[in-house]
């Protein structure tokens, strides 16, 4: 996703997943934008862009909890 940057608000742009509109940090000139503070994540495919602070938080919630194999302890 490109950045459009004739948005009115300095740093506008949209979730590549949901579509949401938030505001990027980096892109309005803020010298860096709240998901640095989040675990970076491998590409995820058939997204392009940045995602919004929910989608993003979803996403390193799901691959930070481990998939459950249906096992047991024993």
């Amino acid at each position: 996703m490109t950045p459009n940057h004739d948005e009115p608000e300095s740093g506008a742009t949209q979730c590549a997943s949901c579509g949401a509109r938030f505001r990027c940090g980096a892109l309005a000139g803020d010298g860096g934008c709240w998901c640095q503070a989040l675990p970076a994540l491998p590409p995820l495919p058939g997204l392009e862009g940045c995602l919004c602070p929910a989608c993003l938080k979803a996403r390193v919630d799901a691959v930070s909890t481990p998939a459950s194999s249906g096992k047991t302890g024993a």
